[in-house]
């Protein structure tokens, strides 16, 4: 099971179970539905969303830990797409994927239990360096195997041609899609 709880709060699927999923011994995992829909990818404020969620369900400050929300987000993703065998943690054999968070920006102040600080103080703009199968993929904060603007102009190009075939598919508009045709 995967939760994604932004996207399940915004479409209106509530609060998900999330310690009764996690008590049944089935793989349990975070995950970012689609940037459209949950407001942004950072999975330091799914974890953050998620444990505060199950605390508040809960009642209790305690329902769901960090070391547990942070385990969803790396190794539960891992198991959930059937990949545990290559990434999810940091084993002899695995892929060499690492994130490394700083932890002397003011956000991260004072820095005491690290899972914690992590899943509750953290954000993207404290990834240093992000390593995908040995390979240096941000460094010193700064992407250096993508070509954001390159990103930024073909995500633009793609949404304007699934707007256009909506535009053709439905003259008057798509509720579902959120477009409209307006009107003289």
């Amino acid at each position: 099971m995967s939760f994604s709880p932004f996207t399940e709060m915004r479409t209106g699927f509530g609060f998900g179970p999330i310690g009764e999923y996690l008590t049944t011994g089935n793989p349990v995992s975070l995950s970012i539905d689609t940037v459209i829909l949950c407001g942004n990818a950072d999975m330091f404020e799914t974890m953050r969303g998620i444990q505060n969620e199950e605390n508040g369900r809960k009642q209790s400050e305690f329902a769901l830990p960090a070391r547990t929300a942070l385990e969803m987000a790396t190794m539960g993703g891992a198991r959930d797409l059937g990949i545990a065998d290559k990434v999810g943690s940091l084993t002899p054999g695995k892929r060499a994927n690492l994130i490394l968070v700083r932890t002397d920006a003011l956000n991260m102040a004072p820095f005491t239990e690290p899972v914690h600080m992590i899943v509750q103080s953290a954000h993207p703009s404290n990834v240093d360096t992000v390593i995908v199968d040995g390979r240096i993929l941000k460094r010193h904060g700064q992407l250096t195997a993508i070509d954001v603007a390159r990103v930024m102009r073909e995500s633009q190009e793609s949404i304007d041609r699934v707007r256009a075939h909506i535009s053709e598919s439905h003259p008057t508009g798509c509720a579902l899609c959120g477009t409209e045709t307006p009107k003289p």
